[in-house]
């Protein structure tokens, strides 16, 4: 038979891979939990009438995979359906803090470390406008980022600066002002030329288009890009940056781990406010990003939510990690149980119940396989224990403990064995 091929940009994940990416997951979450926020889940299909052009841009409808004969779409993002579900649930109790970790899927080309199905583990605060839900959310992802190894650059803007600026140079249409946002943030992608060219093809004259590049890529320190953007846009358009980054100070963020970034603007058009970027720069890739977006809800509902939020991209920080950490792990199972023969299974079944009762993740042998082979499958899969059960261990009651890493062998009775592996763990 051929070989049955995948579609483009989806994979399968191996012993080794999905083994990690559980392990990153529960860590990110370990966090999100201790930040205070609370797992809820909105579902993967939704409604077209979910999008509007206004609401996230035309790329993004484009991309969207339908499902044939419906009305529906598998999800992109899951701050939509977080949107929808809060403009028809009037009795949440804000602000809401809810995490979310799952997958999206868009009609994507797809490229390196850019998946058409990917993970992303969200959070978000919903009912506050302060500046400190928009530290909340950030610290929180610096440090699970941290937490599983990335050494995180926060880069940050806001989309205000931009309205402001697009005001001062008399560029009204909001059609021009999206398409023209969406040029500068492919700038990390594209060259400072092409970006003229296709700004120039909006209708917008040469000095005003030099303009906004000089402000997008203008390069210097925190301060003084602070200073330029008060020059340029006003005192009161940088202060709010200011606050957030002395607020991020205190929550422990290094200077150096703070970056106010004027070329990044977001590509999805719903966000209102401050906007950020996490990236690692050992691969100079966005691992995490989100912003403010206060006035989604009122797409779908006559009212306005302040809403905060940001997202871990799972694929990406999995691949640029799993060279680093934890590659040689391939299972969670802290003992295997391997016996001699049929007459001793009994014996170890009576030890497998007792030690997984005790919170010990044990796995027993389950094929007619000799005792060298047993020790080679759990060797193969880097279980660092193994029991051996055989005549003369059951009839003294005991069991022989063995390091596959170190060799050592040791004959302990059931509560000593237990005592090991609990102090191993």
């Amino acid at each position: 038979m051929a070989a049955i091929q995948q579609p483009r940009g989806v994979r399968d994940l191996d012993l080794d891979e999905a083994l990690f990416r559980s392990i990153i997951i529960s860590d990110i979450e370990r966090v999100y939990r201790r930040y205070g926020f609370n797992i809820m889940e909105t579902a993967y299909l939704e409604s077209l009438s979910l999008i509007k052009e206004r609401t996230i841009g035309d790329d993004n409808i484009k991309d969207i995979i339908k499902v044939e004969g419906e009305d529906s779409f598998l999800r992109f993002d899951q701050t939509l359906s977080l949107a929808r579900y809060v403009a028809t649930n009037n009795s949440i109790p804000m602000p809401l803090k809810r995490y979310s970790i799952g997958r999206v899927w868009r009609n994507d080309e797809p490229q390196r470390m850019r998946y058409r199905e990917f993970t992303q583990a969200d959070i978000d605060i919903v009912g506050s406008d302060s500046i400190y839900s928009d530290a909340e959310v950030i610290s929180c992802l610096y440090e699970a980022l941290s937490t599983i190894g990335v050494k995180p650059i926060v880069k940050l803007n806001d989309r205000k600066i931009y309205d402001l600026l697009l005001d001062k140079l008399n560029i009204k249409d909001m059609k021009t002002r999206l398409d023209a946002l969406r040029v500068i943030d492919k700038l990390g992608k594209i060259s400072k030329e092409d970006a003229a060219d296709r700004l120039s093809k909006l209708n917008i004259g040469s000095d005003t288009v030099n303009e906004i590049l000089n402000f997008a890529l203008y390069e210097g320190d925190n301060e003084k890009k602070l200073t330029y953007i008060a020059d340029v846009t006003g005192e009161a358009s940088a202060k709010r940056l200011k606050e957030l980054i002395d607020i991020l100070k205190g929550y422990g963020l290094l200077n150096n781990s703070i970056e106010i970034d004027l070329s990044i603007i977001r590509g999805l058009d719903y966000y209102t406010g401050v906007i950020f970027e996490i990236k690692d720069p050992r691969e100079s890739l966005t691992v995490a990003a989100g912003g403010r977006y206060d006035k989604l809800v009122s797409v779908y509902a006559n009212r306005d939510v302040p809403m905060v939020g940001g997202s871990i991209g799972v694929d990406r920080v999995e691949a640029i990690l799993f060279d680093k950490r934890l590659n040689k792990l391939k299972t969670l199972t802290n003992v295997y149980i391997a016996f001699i023969n049929d007459n001793n299974y009994r014996y170890a079944l009576d030890l497998l119940n007792y030690l997984r009762s005790k919170g010990i993740n044990a796995d027993i042998n389950l094929n007619k396989r000799n005792i060298t082979h047993q020790i080679e499958y759990a060797s193969s899969l880097k279980i660092r224990y193994i029991v051996i059960i055989g005549n003369d261990e059951q009839s003294a009651s005991k069991y022989r403990l063995k390091d596959l890493e170190s060799g050592e062998e040791k004959l302990l009775t059931r509560e000593e064995l237990l005592n090991e592996l609990v102090n191993a763990k």
